[in-house]
């Protein structure tokens, strides 16, 4: 796994989670990556908490990672 990429395990057993369930929704997006399309995250914790909120909504896992064009974090599909 690259630095800029990493996993929570959201199965009640990360301390993590915990935390990031904790800190309540996640926030608004402010734009898309005009490369990636996708939503930009300003910070490593703000996706995660997004990643915790649409997993907890029963989607598939995800992870974050950052993007070299944009400089802010996205999510995409765990592997």
């Amino acid at each position: 796994m690259k630095k800029s990429e990493r996993k929570i395990r959201f199965d009640g057993t990360d301390p993590d989670e915990v935390n990031l369930r904790r800190e309540g929704p996640p926030p608004e997006p402010a734009d898309y990556c005009p490369t990636a399309g996708k939503t930009m995250h300003a910070t490593e914790r703000d996706a995660e908490r997004v990643a915790a909120h649409q997993m907890a909504g029963g989607s598939p896992p995800l992870r974050t990672y950052f993007c070299l064009y944009c400089q802010h974090w996205h999510l995409t599909k765990a592997d």
